[in-house]
């Protein structure tokens, strides 16, 4: 780990992870012309690591590691942090015996014990969206928020890249076997780790973690972010009153399911969403929100549940708006089905241009019709761009299908100029919202006011700071009491 003293050239930034342990700080900083992110861990010197050894076979002693599996975390910890103090009291010479020594040793039993080994404060860090574990001895590397992929100061030996796929395995039930050498495992944090074994990689066994997003970001976060307006958003939000359905697209890490998991937090509180994906990312506030999660074959027997299977199984189940993770196999047509009968839907789709969207929807194995096609009602393209080292993601581009004579034409209602750095909007040309108007039976323009009501309430919300989950989603309720105070601003 690196060891706090030394000299960098370069900062780019500077946190603790205070999840996990004030004890523990994150350095990215600028190594051979990139960054690079560092784990400042406390140091042990001789006598503490000798201890912290004693420590962890005394409590080998104490309870077999058959029994450690048997525990959730906090279990764990609980039952055995008291043991574990104890007897560093017991072996550490008096001089020794300070709250600091034992905060640290403390933290290494934990974090070898309990959690994950030297890749806890990769799991700890929410800005950390990936960890790949390549090949042992060689670094771990990260898909940083702000910054991709990038190395870390992490190295792991082959034996603790074993000892890190066996708790892996203990941890999700999974099978993990040389009958059995490609497995992905979703971990109690909802975590989903996918682990090829050495002899199928080549270099030894490779561990990829892709993590759970703890609290998602809000509308006016990503506004605040410069990756989306007030004014899209305030049109995503109409949208999503009323059932309308979007696909976003765009390149690996340009931040779909962000985007779609903030569009998701403007649906209304009293519809019933159901959401499906394959790792576990999407969080909402809707009381009635049911979240299916796909399943691979477990130690328990049970059989593998699909995209395909989960789409069925809501269809079953009445929700107002069915949100799905990433479409690219047969569930596709079941969604576009879906949305043909009246549900509302969001998904995202792997690719970079509006004609690939087409391309792939039209093509094995989706085979989506464009009379089906035409029934999602904006197809939104975001893009990633780098900046000095750190990323940036925009809506580029915001499309409106219109079917005309059995092909689809396309109307860019809104486009992002990067040379002015501005969004231009065309919402006057915009289909959807003159369906929205006829539907309340209102004119055009005063749909246009409601529009720019709900733009102003938004910047409202990100002047006065309003960006956490629950404050935001408690605002939406509270502009759907007040709106006709705001639309006749008072």
């Amino acid at each position: 780990m690196a060891t706090a003293g030394t000299t960098y050239t370069k900062i780019y930034d500077v946190y603790k992870l205070s999840k996990l342990s004030d004890l523990v700080t994150v350095l990215i900083v600028e190594e051979g012309g990139e960054p690079i992110y560092k784990v400042i861990e406390p140091p042990l010197d001789e006598v503490e690591f000798a201890t912290f050894r004693k420590v962890i076979d005394g409590l080998r002693s104490v309870m077999p590691a058959t029994e450690f599996r048997k525990m959730s975390k906090e279990e764990l910890w609980k039952f055995i942090r008291g043991k574990a103090e104890s007897l560093a009291k017991k072996f550490l010479p008096k001089k020794y015996r300070t709250d600091v020594t034992l905060e640290k040793i403390l933290y290494y039993v934990r974090r070898d014990i309990v959690e994950y080994g030297k890749i806890t404060p990769l799991i700890y860090d929410d800005l950390i969206e990936d960890i790949s574990i390549s090949k042992p001895n060689s670094p771990v590397y990260i898909w940083h928020s702000e910054y991709e992929y990038i190395k870390t100061n992490i190295l792991l030996t082959e034996i603790e890249i074993n000892d890190l796929t066996m708790k892996i395995a203990q941890k999700s039930k999974a099978v993990i076997s040389r009958a059995e050498p490609i497995v992905d495992a979703t971990l109690p944090e909802g975590h989903r780790a996918h682990i090829v074994l050495r002899g199928v990689a080549y270099a030894g066994t490779t561990i990829a973690i892709r993590k759970l997003l703890v609290k998602p970001f809000t509308p006016t976060e990503l506004i605040n972010r410069g990756t989306v307006s007030a004014e899209i958003m305030a049109y995503l939000w109409l949208l999503m009153d009323f059932k309308k359905s979007v696909l976003i697209y765009g390149d690996v890490g340009a931040g779909k399911t962000t985007l779609a998991n903030a569009i998701s937090l403007l649906i209304k509180p009293e519809y019933k969403v159901v959401t499906i994906e394959e790792t576990r990312e999407i969080r909402l506030p809707h009381k009635n929100w049911v979240a299916l999660v796909t399943r691979e074959f477990t130690l328990d027997g049970l059989r593998k549940i699909t995209l395909f299977d989960l789409l069925k199984s809501s269809l079953r189940q009445r929700p107002d708006y069915i949100v799905v993770g990433e479409i690219r196999g047969e569930e596709a047509y079941t969604l576009f089905q879906a949305i043909a009968v009246g549900h509302g839907g969001i998904t995202t789709m792997h690719a970079d241009t509006l004609e690939s969207v087409i391309y792939r929807l039209t093509s094995e194995p989706m085979n989506i019709p464009p009379s089906l096609i035409s029934l999602i009602q904006a197809f939104i393209n975001i893009k990633r761009m780098k900046i000095d080292a750190k990323i940036t993601r925009k809506v580029w581009l915001i499309s409106e299908p219109r079917l005309e004579n059995g092909g689809l034409n396309f109307t860019h209602i809104v486009k992002y100029n990067p040379k002015t750095n501005l969004w231009e909007y065309h919402f006057n040309e915009s289909q959807v919202l003159r369906v929205i108007a006829n539907y309340l039976g209102i004119e055009f323009n005063e749909l246009i006011r409601r529009l720019e009501a709900r733009t102003r309430y938004l910047k409202y919300l990100v002047t006065e700071g309003v960006t956490n989950f629950e404050d935001f989603v408690n605002a939406v309720r509270q502009y759907k009491e007040e709106e006709w105070l705001l639309l006749t601003g008072v």
